[in-house]
């Protein structure tokens, strides 16, 4: 298993591909300081630029969105948090033309925590 420097990159256990030599690793942002509710409706907007890529150079077969407590334990709805949305894009190319966003959108999730699967059988 490879071993990270950066404690915010947790290499886990493939699940899928490992006789192609696929990796699958865990990427934390954040922390973030969520304001309570009756502070503008508990909503504020994080952005990350120049974030932690899992890999270069790579296909990216499976992906999902969290939410979780600086301890690790999940954050959602009966904990008093929801994952409004959450937005990936890639600042090196352009969305579809008229849109407002600054680069092209390739994963949006909320608090459904979308899973995102292109392999064999996703």
């Amino acid at each position: 298993m490879i071993v990270s420097n950066d404690p915010d990159v947790e290499y886990l256990e493939p699940e899928y591909f490992r006789e192609y030599g696929s990796q699958r690793v865990r990427i934390k942002y954040g922390p973030y300081e969520v304001p309570p509710s009756h502070v503008d409706n508990g909503m504020k907007n994080f952005v990350e630029r120049n974030t932690t890529m899992p890999c270069h150079d790579c296909l990216i077969t499976w992906f999902q969105a969290d939410l979780v407590y600086e301890d690790g334990t999940n954050a959602n709805a009966d904990t008093g948090m929801w994952l409004h949305h959450t937005v990936l894009t890639n600042g090196g190319s352009q969305d579809v033309k008229g849109c407002k966003y600054r680069g092209e959108r390739f994963f949006a999730s909320g608090n459904e925590r979308t899973l995102v699967d292109i392999g064999m059988n996703g």
